[in-house]
Order: C-alpha cells, then sequence, then structure tokens
C-alpha cells in the first residue's frame, strides 16, 4: 500500500507525514510554550495544566480558523477536514483533540498510530470519534 491513497477523490496522507506535523508543532510551538510557562510559574502542577490547556485551545482553534492546518501540518502540506470534505468546527476539532488526548492517557494511542499505518482510509480513532481524515496536500509554491 502506498504512503498516501486515494479514496473518493481525497488524498489521504499516511503516517509519516501526519507524525511529521504532530513532531513539528510540539517542538515549534509546545516546546516553546511549555519553556515560557515553567520560566514565569515554576515546574507545577497549575503550570503544567496551563500548558495543556493552551496547546490543547492551539491544536483546536487554528485548525478552525486555518482551514484544518496547525503550523506543522501547514509545513507538512496536510490538513484536517470533516469525513465530507467540508471544514471542520470548533465542536468537531474539540470532539477529535479531547479524543486523541484521552486515548493516549490511557494507553490506546498506539492502536491509533497503527490503524493509521494499516487502515485504507488511514483513519485513526480519534478521526473516527470526530468523523474526521487528514489530507495530504500538494505543496504551495
Amino acid at each position: 500500500m502506498d504512503e498516501m491513497e486515494i479514496v473518493e477523490n481525497f488524498r489521504l496522507a499516511g503516517m509519516a507525514p501526519r507524525f511529521g506535523a504532530l513532531l513539528l508543532d510540539d517542538l515549534i510551538i509546545l516546546v516553546p510554550l511549555y519553556l515560557f510557562i515553567v520560566l514565569v510559574f515554576g515546574i507545577t502542577v497549575i503550570s503544567q495544566t496551563i500548558v495543556l490547556i493552551l496547546f490543547l485551545s492551539y491544536l483546536i482553534i487554528l485548525p478552525v480558523i486555518w482551514k484544518g492546518y496547525t503550523v506543522g501540518k501547514k509545513i507538512m502540506n496536510v490538513r484536517i477536514v470533516q469525513d465530507d470534505g467540508s471544514d471542520v468546527t470548533v465542536t468537531i476539532m474539540l470532539l477529535r483533540e479531547l479524543s486523541a488526548f484521552s486515548l493516549s492517557m490511557i494507553g490506546i494511542g498506539m492502536v491509533s498510530l497503527l490503524m493509521v499505518a494499516n487502515r485504507e482510509d488511514r483513519r485513526s480513532i480519534h478521526d473516527f470519534f470526530a468523523c474526521t481524515i487528514v489530507l495530504e496536500e500538494p505543496p504551495h509554491g
């Protein structure tokens, strides 16, 4: 199976660009955010909670404003859309990111990764919860 599958006129993003986008978001947004909050508040439960809320807010709100992109997704040319191809909403992104976070907390995150790697439609568990797919777009030049 190719890294990218074409299903119903959508080019579905495979595991590598999805993981790359997540890694870039972590390096570009989460790490500096974490360092800033820790410098201001120290390493406390409150600072950890602030970082979590701010990063989840970034993952939920930016794709709504940026038509499915985060900074990492924009760099990797992948974006989130609803499974009918329409733009995501705050409700959809809230469901998607909270389910992804919850699944990773209970150790099911690896199952989601395996699903993206092995399913023809490249959907993870949180994609099913939120009725989303991740598309690979041609590079913007």
